[in-house]
């Protein structure tokens, strides 16, 4: 699932930016695939999410350079699984990359110069079965770090958050997301299950408290246009709805902002 956003800088520059769960880039030619989708969308930036890649690196190729984040100190019962998350950035545009700090395999931040910097983070945040405490821990680490970058310049978060939005429960809320969620009318936010209302709850807190808003529900756009996710299985091709997908990426950014983003939308095909 993929989505993009069409975003200004400070000298009214505008390029586009994408999320991408990847589920894994380890298999033959996926890089050349990802690769030609950022070049026929015109994409300066893709952050990747579930690369499954378990090292930190970076690969030099001939129209993108590769920034991956995985390394891990694992627990006994999780060996086999690495996150992993990474940000793709056409060649053109690496000549504005000013750091690269791979926080963890669930966080990769890079920051831009420009009159001020622009600080673009991949995150992939815990599903909602993992254990809370493990959830608890990227959050506080994600809260460490926009805390120390969110008064420099504009960032963006960007990525599979693994949280269901749905439709405003009060007025608060209505601060954070828009009304561009997928199906509202559909949604039935108090028969979520436990897990999934924490993460709900979890991101929304995250939001409120640094000011930050999810910008992609901010565009009015068609269903196709709004959801990020599908189940496994579902093919492609299939009709976008309430039971088969879902809208749990965002790029956020905070709400002063805002107007940077022009346009935002996802791809389901």
């Amino acid at each position: 699932h993929g989505r993009e956003t069409h975003f200004e800088n400070q000298n009214r520059e505008k390029f586009k930016i994408g999320t991408f769960n990847a589920q894994g880039i380890v298999t033959p030619g996926m890089r050349e695939e990802i690769e030609n989708y950022m070049i026929k969308n015109n994409i300066k930036i893709l952050a990747l999410q579930e690369t499954r890649m378990k090292q930190n690196t970076k690969e030099a190729r001939t129209k993108f350079t590769w920034f991956l984040s995985g390394e891990i100190q694992h627990t006994v019962t999780d060996t086999n699984y690495t996150a992993g998350v990474g940000i793709v950035v056409s060649n053109d545009f690496v000549k504005y990359i000013d750091d690269i700090i791979p926080h963890s395999e669930r966080i990769l931040q890079i920051t831009l110069k420009g009159s001020i910097p622009i600080n673009i983070l991949s995150i992939y945040m815990a599903q909602a079965g993992r254990p809370e405490d493990e959830k608890e821990k990227i959050y506080k680490k994600l809260d460490e770090i926009t805390n120390k970058i969110k008064g420099k310049g504009p960032i963006y978060l960007m990525g599979d958050w693994n949280a269901r939005m749905q439709t405003h429960q009060n007025k608060i809320e209505r601060t954070v997301f828009g009304k561009w969620t997928l199906e509202p009318q559909k949604a039935k936010v108090h028969e979520l299950a436990d897990d999934v209302t924490w993460n709900r709850t979890r991101c929304i807190s995250f939001c409120i408290q640094h000011k930050l808003i999810l910008t992609n529900t901010f565009f009015k756009k068609p269903k196709e246009k709004t959801a990020t996710w599908r189940v496994v299985g579902q093919h492609m091709i299939a009709e976008v709805n309430k039971g088969t997908h879902e809208q749990i990426d965002f790029i956020a950014t905070q709400n002063r902002f805002r107007n940077s983003i022009i346009d935002a939308e996802s791809d389901t095909k």
